[in-house]
């Protein structure tokens, strides 16, 4: 389908030759990137398969389809999650099928070179990599109209580096017997402003890439603010952020693709610009007009992009304008070939359209308080926000309703989102907002319908002057919206950077005039649990462990190795053991006992070597699941060395029934607890002294009824403490240590009645407490008497730079110790928390990264520690 031009569309009057690839990518498979594996349709869902007849007809002949490799494949080496795979093959299947023209799809593990945060090849072995590229490549290797991203933007590694786990990941899926395309990325996000400055080039040259079927390309990125970072509407670049790398593909006969671009219709311009419009045909035709760039691929579209400037996404059944920018470039269009026609129309398809519902004939009733001032959501709701901190704590600005406002700490485009039962036919939400600064937007989701509305800027919801001192008035009102069925509600933000948001009542009401003339009547029916009876009062306090489960109490751990009666770890709090748990997979150690609501606060220790652990209440017979406390909010800070006293306030919420402490990782982890209790009054005891561990031994008792002279009395008692082996016999402590030689200590011979002048008895106590005490010997090892060896430990530590980094090159960010001022020309800009770099002054600069690879040299450090216990023997 040949489609004509709109006027407002000036192409250039060269024509150039046709790009083999135009497309999307489809972007919503890897939201949710901090919640692994995350929940569907709550962190992320799939790309909607209905709109696939829309993007064939508008031209488009390839999808770039980015997902999360933990949530494919969540332990490595292992299988794969069927389910969430499952979502990629039916993508695939509609995609590629022949009814949709054989559409290409382009996979995209969206990882940067890392699995659950480990650099692969640094951190991460290389095996990791090439066993999930060989179980990817034998699941698509025969379908020929798959096309295998090796990963999403690499950065944070040296680009030898990376060029040798690409190279091994070609190796891997050619071994399959797979001859489908592979897209190659450099470092520093792949950009193509950065390709020679950020030692992409030089390297990649170096590694001399190597294929058996031939058929690969690199893929680059690029966006066109002021940063190149994608993050702004506004355009100040161009084609010439090309010239360098496209020289470099033509002088070594590469080839490449472009993975992501995007622009918008933002009519930002300068002396040297067009309009975004402008740069986007501009660079299109730019790319055409070189045979080195076989394609394009615009970022992004999806179900959940909303109103997002850069968003293709078809909205309500209409082609969004950014589809008029696209559109006329997508190979099925041919419009880069074509003559412009100034006076021509562009012809776009009609989206899929999107699902509607009656108006309805009764209005409902029943208002839907979401938060009013109490400690918890309203009722029927769950909390789905992400890359967000929520306190039901504050008290400032002074509440509307209630005792609490919600505070907010959002970070890095995160977003507090609810989703409760179906509010379509409602009137409006009325809430009451203060924050820092007003970069906020409100939108509601229909999930059953996986239907989004256009994101509402908070300052239209909310008229007036936001502040943090006082709350602001906002309402929405559901009819302008349209008649979906909406379930979730969501304020996220606009910012990479923390943001504060607080929130003070929060109701969907039902009808017109339900909003109380006064906001002091609203009542703080806001709870997170259903109507229950009154809950007994204790004046004691209930011990759940202490050495020991408590009668009534059951195991109901999962994902998990525990130990309840453990001699490792810390010292105990009470009692002679402690629990020890080794959870994996977001494993749990986890209580059921006798209900204890009606106690005021719940009191345990813990340590750990992480803090990635949530402390979780229930009332498994309700089937009544609380919110997850994250354990330093209720902590403080947690170490593996001594045990850290946490307190979750109970107060008169439910009838809980079991408690679980959950782990918040896929790999393996251990928690050590020690002394849980509940507290009648709210008191908490004083944390006594740490108690050693103690092993208590039965001896038999000896009776010599008619003993002989010089008749020896012998009993033995064994102690086994970690690594450590004592052996009391015939009068002789022994301290075995293992891999070393022995070392003995004698006692006197004890001996029954030596004289004979008469009858004696002796009787050897029948315990026999062993108490630990810390003690360094002189241990003989290969025939030689050493001294205790003291520990040495040998820290290599690279030297700041003393002179200024070079132009392009990282000169900032969390975490970095180089240098950060810049060489004349050039000055030290920030683009987010994490990296700064240093932009050549001037409209034209261009940014890019250089790795300063760090070396530290590690050195073997041995300690020998033994602790001996010596038994205290009494002899009656």
């Amino acid at each position: 389908m040949l489609l004509r031009l709109a006027s407002s569309l000036s192409l250039a009057t060269l024509a150039t030759a046709k790009l083999l690839y135009g497309g999307v990518s489809e972007s919503v498979m890897e939201f949710g990137e901090k919640s692994i594996p995350g929940t569907y349709n709550k962190d992320y869902t799939e790309p909607n398969v209905a709109t696939i007849p829309y993007w064939r007809d508008l031209g488009l002949n390839i999808f770039r389809l980015p997902f999360l490799w933990e949530r494919a494949q969540p332990v490595a080496g292992g299988d794969f999650n069927e389910t969430y795979v499952a979502l990629i093959d039916d993508w695939v299947s509609k995609s590629t099928s022949e009814a949709n023209g054989h559409i290409k799809v382009l996979l995209d593990p969206h990882n940067y070179a890392r699995y659950y945060g480990k650099l692969i090849g640094v951190d991460e072995p290389v095996s990791t990599f090439t066993d999930f590229w060989t179980k990817l490549a034998n699941r698509y290797k025969d379908n020929e109209h798959v096309i295998f991203g090796l990963m999403n933007e690499p950065w944070g590694l040296d680009p030898a580096i990376w060029f040798q786990d690409a190279q091994a990941g070609i190796n891997a899926i050619r071994a399959t017997g797979a001859k489908n395309l592979i897209t190659v990325p450099g470092i520093s996000w792949t950009g193509a402003h950065s390709w020679i400055e950020s030692g992409n080039g030089a390297a990649a040259v170096a590694a001399k890439i190597q294929d058996p079927a031939d058929n690969w390309v690199f893929e680059m990125h690029q966006y066109f603010d002021s940063d190149f970072s994608g993050t702004s509407p506004i355009c100040t670049h161009g084609t010439e952020v090309f010239d360098d790398v496209t020289a470099w593909l033509k002088e070594n006969n590469y080839k490449a693709i472009l993975g992501e671009m995007a622009a918008s219709t933002d009519p930002s311009c300068n002396a040297q610009r067009l309009w975004c419009a402008g740069v986007v045909e501009n660079v299109i035709r730019y790319l055409a007009a070189n045979e080195e760039w076989e394609g394009f691929l615009w970022w992004a579209a999806g179900p959940w992009w909303g109103s997002s400037w850069s968003s293709l996404e078809p909205s309500k059944g209409q082609s969004v304008p950014n589809a008029y920018l696209v559109a006329p470039f997508f190979p099925g269009n041919d419009a880069v070939a074509a003559q412009p026609t100034p006076t021509g129309s562009i012809t776009i398809p009609a989206a899929s359209p999107t699902p509607t519902r009656p108006v309805p004939t009764v209005q409902p009733t029943n208002d839907l308080p979401i938060f009013v001032g109490g400690s918890k959501l309203g009722a029927g709701w769950e909390d789905w926000s992400w890359n967000t901190v929520d306190d039901f704590t504050s008290t400032s600005p002074s509440p509307v309703t209630g005792a609490n406002n919600l505070a907010l700490t959002i970070s890095e485009y995160g977003g507090f989102s609810v989703k409760g039962g179906n509010f379509t036919f409602h009137y409006s939400i009325v809430f009451y907002v203060a924050a820092d600064k007003p970069s906020f937007a409100i939108r509601l989701t229909s999930v059953d319908e996986n239907y989004d509305s256009d994101d509402i800027d908070i300052t239209k919801a909310c008229p007036g002057t936001i502040t943090s001192t006082a709350f602001t008035r906002c309402e929405i009102k559901l009819e302008d919206l349209g008649y979906h069925a909406w379930d979730r509600f969501t304020i996220s933000s606009h910012s990479a950077g923390n943001q504060t948001l607080i929130i003070s009542d929060a109701v969907i009401y039902a009808q017109a005039g339900d909003e109380p003339s006064s906001t002091a009547t609203i009542t703080a029916t806001a709870t997170s649990t259903p109507t229950q009876s009154p809950l007994p009062t204790f004046t004691s306090n209930r011990v759940i462990y202490d050495g020991s489960l408590a009668s009534g109490w059951q195991d109901w751990s999962w994902g998990t190795v525990d130990d309840l009666a453990s001699t490792e770890g810390p010292a105990p709090v009470k009692g002679s053991y402690v629990i020890k748990a080794n959870c994996t997979n977001y494993g749990g150690v986890s209580l059921y006992g006798p209900a204890f609501g009606g106690y005021k606060s719940l009191v345990f220790y813990v340590a750990a070597a992480s803090s990635n652990w949530g402390v979780r209440l229930e009332n498994y017979d309700d089937s009544i699941t609380g919110d997850v406390i994250e354990l330093p909010t209720v902590c403080g800070t947690i170490t593996a060395d001594a045990f850290t006293q946490c307190v979750v306030p109970l107060g008169n919420t439910y009838n809980w029934n079991r408690i679980s402490f959950m782990s918040h990782t896929i790999p393996e982890q251990d928690i050590y607890i020690s002394d849980i209790y509940l507290s009648a009054n709210g008191d908490v005891e004083a944390t006594p002294s740490p108690v050693p561990h103690t092993t208590t031994t039965t001896k038999a008792t000896t009776t010599t009824a008619a003993p002989t002279c010089d008749a020896t009395t012998t009993s033995t008692v064994t102690y086994t403490p970690p690594d450590v082996t004592v052996t009391v016999s015939a009068g002789t402590i022994t301290v075995t240590v293992p891999g070393s030689t022995t070392t003995t200590t004698t006692k006197p011979t004890t001996t029954a009645n030596p004289t004979c002048d008469s009858y004696t008895t002796v009787v050897i106590p029948q315990t026999v407490t062993v108490t630990a005490q810390p003690l360094t010997l002189t241990v003989t090892v290969s025939g030689q008497t050493t001294a205790p060896r003291t520990t040495t430990t040998t820290t290599t530590t690279s030297k700041a730079s003393t002179t200024c980094a070079a132009k392009y090159a990282q000169c900032g960010g969390q975490g970095w110790t180089g240098p950060t001022c810049c060489v004349a020309g050039s000055t030290c800009k920030a683009s987010g928390a994490y990296y700064s770099q240093c932009h050549v002054v001037g409209v034209c600069g261009r940014l890019g990264f250089m790795i300063v690879e760090q070396s530290n040299r590690q050195f073997e450090v041995f300690e020998l520690m033994i602790l001996v216990l010596l038994p205290l023997l009494e002899f009656g």
